[in-house]
């Protein structure tokens, strides 16, 4: 995945040259979808265009509710942020994700990616993390825009 899409370093000649399985879209995105209509055209161009190329995205820094349904309504695939659950390490992970109410597979029949474990935000308790300081995504949406995953 290209990590921190639209900042940095990172480039559009990316996405042509490697070979991705999903885009990251940088938190600063996220941070400008409820204080701006310019952020928000600008994120929603940039949803379509990684849409384009038929790779998932992963919306990061998703802090709030607000900035949830902004990101959900933009037709982003995946979200990570505070809004889930702080980082956790290994342990802590391992206990929400063999919890009550954690749903690792609930891609609808036919979308993309169906079959594969994704996480997903659990109903109930915040979502796991990777490793300690590195969120795994969580599932906020599906395409098109406005059909949101009814786990969440």
């Amino acid at each position: 995945a290209v990590d921190d899409f639209g900042s940095g370093y990172s480039s559009l000649g990316y996405l042509r040259r490697l070979p991705l399985d999903a885009v990251k879209i940088d938190r600063t995105f996220v941070a400008g979808l409820s204080t701006s209509e310019q952020g928000r055209e600008l994120a929603l161009a940039v949803v379509r265009l990684v849409d384009t190329l038929d790779l998932p995205t992963i919306a990061e820094g998703i802090e709030t509710a607000e900035e949830l349904e902004y990101v959900r309504s933009l037709g982003v695939d995946f979200g990570q942020g505070y809004c889930f659950s702080k980082p956790l390490g290994a342990v802590a992970a391992a206990k929400v994700v063999t919890g009550p109410g954690y749903d690792m597979d609930v891609l609808a029949p036919g979308r993309r990616g169906a079959g594969r474990t994704r996480p997903v935000v659990p109903s109930a308790q915040p979502g796991p993390s990777i490793a300690p300081g590195q969120e795994r995504p969580r599932r906020v949406g599906k395409r098109p825009a406005g059909r949101l995953n009814p786990a969440l």
